[in-house]
């Protein structure tokens, strides 16, 4: 760890000693950064307002200096000791004890076994978090396998999961003899290929994963020693077909659908059909969707960090209600979904984009997603769990996605119908679709640290009932296209329908290009929904700043369903100062309201005061970060005192004013213009 990043955590986690009175009872950094946010997720949730902002900027604090950290919590479990030299060096507390009594540890293992075993059999994502459990609380592989036999016995639950038997047979030799030898190898072979248990390939794979997981070098080379012993046993044809390039390896889910994946060439994989079963994807493979990839039944898709995705025409990656999407990135590696064609000749449009479908609620009876062919059931969503997950997406990028399949049903950068509030976004950057750049349908999802760059239409749309909460978004419209910022519908046919769409936001940066031949506007609020608006920067706006249409939706603003307070609204309108468009005979959408009046009664809207952005509107290197003598930094409303929201942001904009160097955009996002 580099001084900095020590010198940056060591106040609060001597803070979070004084508040709390406890030690930190487990901090422990890991190399793997793909469970950094998740571990942190689980940890800080405290009902102390202090607690909470200490909690807070330590995870900005790891998440910026790029450590990955485990439980931070009240548990008695490994306890740690304090290096408090002088040294100039200090040391961040490390694990220095194990268990006092390995019994506990045994019963904690079972315990967990138990509860996983209850909800489904063991998948090779679970047995993953499994192994983890038993390394961190320093478990023999007999000790484990012993408390899974009982509990199988006891719960009536004796199938085996060959690919998670294997891997289990390889850390048992590996424990034994420190390698896997031959006669090991021998052993998997006979074991599992020989008897149609699993393929050669995937027992070639899980073997070269096993060895890198624990970084054993293998100077025996598994792979050639298993190829060499099959060249001398029966099915030499079938490794023959292996070694081809253009091999599909086909799997039947269980509803007769195929999952097909073809090796194209050395490190990319083509990826057509659906997905029934857990699977991750590999950051050293480059994989190319084709045609609509569905991810289905209670599978989960999980994507490593650095992980590059391609998509063709027609193609498209959609997460159905009950299977979930786990892309975890790292602000120095984050997962990449882009055009399969080469730099320079993108564009958006040329492939689909990321769909994300869940059990929510939302306004009507039956959701099916634009874009997907209204027979396929797999198209469907909205339910009654407001706390479904679709997943999770964090340092992702989506770019040159989103086509038109008919008129009005259209394929979005990011689309989200019926997603729950346990679904995580947050640092995601959706660049240049050809439709919005995400639309929300329904659900309850939140958004944070959200960039949205280039759409052709709008920048964010929702319907359906969404109640989202969003903190620190930068929409960006270019000069050649873009209509709204945002769009916000309630539904088209019944502006009263609940639940009805009611979004929070604070902390957003809306700049739009100043182009007096491009009629944008920043926001467009009509068909009945409501919602909250503070702590904006709007700038650069050639139509208007704000539209407010039909009668349900001028009725809530004059019922404060509609608010907005502490922004910054500056060059609006093909002068600069025309704030809103004066509407009159078939134009005047809303009886007669007044945009203007209605600001006016809001609390602190400053219509032309320059936050001082002079290179937001840079479309391929732009700075969001406004000066750091911007009003921005003493224009703004408290932030919400609840867990998701970021309390210590009291500034306007999705930036803090002066820091564009070291902002949470920093490393993970980019503005490739083809």
């Amino acid at each position: 760890m580099n001084n900095t990043a020590q010198s940056k955590l060591w106040p609060f986690i001597t803070e979070y000693k004084r508040v709390t009175g406890n030690d930190l009872s487990y901090l422990h950094l890991i190399q793997s950064e793909m469970k950094l946010q998740e571990y942190i997720d689980d940890s800080f949730n405290y009902q102390d307002r202090k607690l909470r902002v200490i909690a807070s900027e330590l995870k900005n604090a790891i998440g910026h200096q790029g450590l990955a950290v485990a439980k931070v919590g009240k548990r008695v479990s490994p306890k740690i000791t304090v290096d408090r030299s002088s040294n100039a060096d200090r040391k961040i507390p490390i694990l220095s004890a194990k268990l006092s009594s390995n019994h506990i540890a045994i019963n904690q293992y079972r315990n967990f076994f138990k509860k996983v075993l209850l909800e489904s059999d063991i998948t090779i994502l679970q047995r993953e978090e499994l192994d983890n459990f038993c390394r961190r609380r320093s478990l023999t592989m007999e000790e484990v396998m012993e408390v899974e036999k009982d509990v199988r016995v006891s719960f009536n639950k004796p199938k085996i999961d060959w690919e998670d038997e294997v891997r289990r047979s390889i850390l048992r030799f590996i424990s034994l003899h420190g390698k896997l030898t031959e006669t090991d190898k021998l052993m998997l072979l006979n074991a599992y290929v020989q008897k149609e248990r699993l393929s050669l390939l995937l027992l070639e794979n899980m073997i070269e994963e096993e060895l890198s997981h624990i970084n054993i070098s293998d100077s025996d080379n598994s792979i050639s020693f298993i190829k060499k012993i099959v060249w001398s046993m029966a099915g030499i044809a079938a490794v023959l077909a292996i070694a081809v390039i253009g091999l599909y390896v086909r799997t039947m889910s269980p509803d007769n659908n195929l999952i097909a994946s073809e090796i194209v060439a050395p490190k990319q994989l083509r990826i057509s059909g659906s997905i029934a079963q857990d699977t991750i994807w590999k950051a050293a493979t480059t994989y190319i969707l084709s045609g609509p990839v569905f991810v289905e039944g209670q599978a989960r898709l999980m994507i490593e960090p650095g992980t590059r995705i391609v998509g063709e025409f027609g193609s498209a990656l959609i997460v159905t209600k009950d299977a979930e999407l786990h892309a975890r990135g790292q602000y120095n590696a984050p997962v990449v979904f882009t055009s399969s064609k080469p730099e320079g000749e993108r564009q958006r449009g040329d492939w689909g984009g990321v769909v994300l479908l869940g059990n929510a609620t939302i306004n009507q009876p039956a959701g099916h997603i634009e874009g997907i062919d209204k027979e396929d059931i797999r198209g469907q969503f909205g339910g009654n769990d407001d706390a479904d997950s679709c997943g999770v997406l964090e340092y992702v990028r989506i770019e040159f996605a989103g086509f038109e399949v008919f008129a009005d049903n259209e394929l979005n950068g990011l689309t989200m119908g019926g997603c729950g509030n346990t679904t995580i976004v947050r640092h995601v950057q959706v660049h240049q679709a050809a439709d919005d750049g995400i639309e929300m349908f329904g659900g309850t999802a939140d958004l944070k640290n959200i960039v949205i760059t280039g759409a052709k239409d709008d920048s964010l749309d929702w319907d359906m009932g969404w109640r989202g909460r969003v903190q620190f978004m930068v929409v960006q419209q270019y000069d050649d296209a873009g209509d709204n910022g945002f769009e916000a519908d309630n539904w088209g046919k019944n502006h009263e329908a609940e639940p009805r769409s009611n979004p929070t936001m604070y902390n957003v940066t809306m700049i739009g290009s100043s182009n007096p031949d491009s009629a944008q506007r920043a926001i467009n609020l009509r068909r009945g929904t409501a919602g909250e608006f503070h702590n904006f920067i709007v700038v650069g706006h050639s139509k208007e700043f704000l539209d407010i249409r039909d009668d349900i939706t001028v009725d809530l603003a004059h019922a404060d369903q509609i608010q907005f307070s502490n922004s910054i609204v500056f060059d609006i309108g093909k002068n600069g100062e025309s704030w809103f468009t004066i509407e009159k005979g078939k134009g005047d959408d809303d009886s007669g309201f007044s945009e203007k009046s209605f600001i006016a009664s809001q609390e602190r809207i400053e219509l032309g005061l320059d936050p001082l952005l002079p290179s937001a509107q840079n479309q391929s290197s732009p700075n969001f970060a406004p000066g750091i003598n911007s009003p921005a930094s003493i224009i703004f409303s408290s932030i919400p005192q609840e867990e998701f929201w970021s309390e210590g942001a009291l500034y306007a904009g999705a930036i803090r004013p002066g820091t564009q160097a070291s902002s949470w955009l920093g490393g993970w996002t980019d503005y490739p213009q083809n």
